[in-house]
């Protein structure tokens, strides 16, 4: 079984930076709590975390969690039958939408 460190590692590891890096700076994105352009050390460090924490979050309540901020989304899923993490998703987001049947209820 995988521990935290490894799961937040190979995320990590997948995810491009880079990419999202360049989007930020074209877009003149910035976040409160850093003077001037983001980095790619920057953006390593505040998901790295978020990652943490939000990976101890579904650890501890054995559920699933979602955290948000300044564009990524960070989700993690608690397998209840196997009693373990079943998925780690780190993602960038510049747009989205989500409508619900508002019928049903």
């Amino acid at each position: 079984m995988k521990t935290q460190q490894e799961w937040i590692d190979e995320v990590m590891d997948e995810f491009d930076y880079d990419k999202v890096q360049k989007v930020m700076e074209s877009l003149n994105w910035t976040w409160m709590t850093i003077d001037g352009t983001l980095t790619v050390a920057d953006l390593k460090r505040s998901t790295r975390k978020n990652l943490h924490e939000t990976f101890t979050g579904a650890t501890l309540s054995k559920s699933n969690r979602r955290v948000g901020t300044g564009g990524f989304i960070i989700e993690v899923e608690w397998n209840k039958d196997l009693d373990c993490v079943d998925s780690i998703e780190l993602s960038f987001v510049l747009d989205s939408s989500l409508i619900f049947n508002t019928n049903n209820y």
